[in-house]
């Protein structure tokens, strides 16, 4: 509280409370400024004077008849404003509520954020935002340090507005300086990524945290969702970071990056693969005596399998028959093994979290023979709504058998996986 121009107030402070005192004698008004120096500030005035005759009397605000003035305008049991309520409108919902329904996601309402953190609002790229009341909000972090303008950085970014796109929630990209990053790949302290870090014990329900993502070199090679338990995925608060590998910035496509990001995002929101396993990777080996293996090593000499034919997938043509092999040099190729149904390539082939590496498929009853993918599959752009194959991967079509199959019971479907909110149990699948 400030005293306005042309007033001389006596200002003191009586615990929370500032308090305005005019000089004796007699006044007919006495002004004095309020300054908010919070998004969600709110108090209260209230006036009164004392007569002549000593009598003490309050102040009534006319219209309300009260004798709080509150600041902002709002409800008596509520710190929002009403303005804000009616243009969001959330005129019915209590300070403390965090019951978002969109995206509908796995059927848990809410984001972590109550509405009065919604109404607060956040530092977002060195700009005040409100939070969205009716949306889900999901926050991540690209890491500066070691992206920079990298391609990698490009493609997080294009990665992250892939899921947002698929998921339907409302993204946002918080700089350094707007929560408590992680101080490595296994610092999995709850008290760094929060979002909401700075607030009060009346309308808070959880520390909701936000996902980093970072380029490093991975061990194997592929982009991971780093996780505090290896047993289940869970929401935001588990995952210390998402790990974009440098190896594949320079081995895959940017579509697939990009696919690989998001994938990894569904994974930090609780979305699972469409089945486990079912890959394995291994040489095709063209014997100097024309012969076909498939072995552990590229010489054809580790666990090798004799491969009766090798078969265009699509075509039916025969690329190769051990009965009619012709010698030649000796080559091998690297493949990428499907062993459907139910896999980690099964289900819908436009989902973000089924796999498309597969260079060959293993059918059942047909050990000896490979069918050769062709053309390679292309990485998905949406989150399932089921766990079917709609193209090669669908069933019931003697003429052409499905090639990985549909999703493993209770997988497929992602797009109704989604969990955002750290208050929440998240459900293993």
């Amino acid at each position: 509280m400030n005293q306005a121009p042309g007033t001389v107030l006596a200002l003191s402070q009586m615990g929370d409370l500032q308090i305005g005192t005019t000089p004796d004698g007699q006044h007919q008004t006495a002004t004095v400024e309020v300054l908010a120096r919070d998004w969600g500030a709110y108090g209260k005035i209230e006036a009164g004077a004392i007569m002549e005759d000593g009598t003490a009397v309050v102040a009534v605000l006319s219209a309300a008849d009260e004798t709080e003035l509150r600041i902002p305008q709002r409800a008596p049991n509520s710190n929002i404003a009403i303005s804000w309520r009616n243009r969001t409108g959330t005129g019915g919902q209590g300070d403390s509520d965090d019951n978002e329904s969109v995206p509908a996601g796995d059927g848990n309402n809410g984001d972590g954020l109550t509405l009065y953190e919604e109404y607060r609002g956040f530092w977002e790229q060195g700009k005040h935002v409100e939070g969205n009341p009716s949306k889900k909000d999901f926050f991540v972090h690209v890491d500066p340090t070691s992206m920079g303008v990298s391609p990698a950085s490009a493609v997080a970014k294009k990665g992250v507005a892939l899921f947002e796109a698929a998921s339907g929630l409302t993204v946002h990209h918080l700089d350094r300086g707007e929560f408590e990053p992680p101080q490595s790949g296994t610092d999995f302290s709850l008290n760094r990524r929060v979002v909401n870090f700075n607030h009060d014990n009346v309308n808070h329900r959880v520390d909701q945290h936000l996902v980093v993502l970072t380029a490093v070199r991975t061990p194997d090679g592929n982009s991971h969702a780093r996780r505090s338990n290896t047993n289940a995925l869970r929401t935001p608060k588990v995952f210390s970071r998402i790990e974009i590998a440098e190896q594949a910035l320079k081995q895959l496509s940017q579509q697939q990056l990009i696919r690989d990001v998001a994938h990894e995002l569904g994974h930090s929101l609780n979305v699972y693969h469409h089945g486990e396993g079912g890959e394995v990777i291994r040489y095709l080996v063209f014997k100097s005596d024309g012969s076909l293996v498939e072995a552990d090593d590229n010489a054809g000499t580790r666990n090798p399998v004799v491969i009766r034919q090798l078969i265009d997938e699509t075509t039916k043509a025969v690329l190769h028959d051990n009965a009619n092999r012709v010698p030649g040099p000796q080559r091998s190729t690297p493949v990428k093994a499907s062993l459907p149904p139910g896999k980690q390539h099964s289900g819908d082939e436009s989902c973000i979290l089924r796999y498309n590496d597969a260079n060959v498929v293993v059918r059942p009853g047909q050990l000896d023979v490979r069918y050769w993918i062709s053309p390679s599959e292309t990485p998905g752009g949406v989150l399932c709504t089921d766990g079917l194959g709609k193209t090669f991967n669908k069933t019931g079509i003697p003429a052409q058998p499905s090639r990985h199959g549909n999703a493993s019971a209770g997988r497929g479907s992602c797009v109704h996986q989604i969990l955002v909110n750290d208050a929440v149990p998240a459900q293993p699948r």
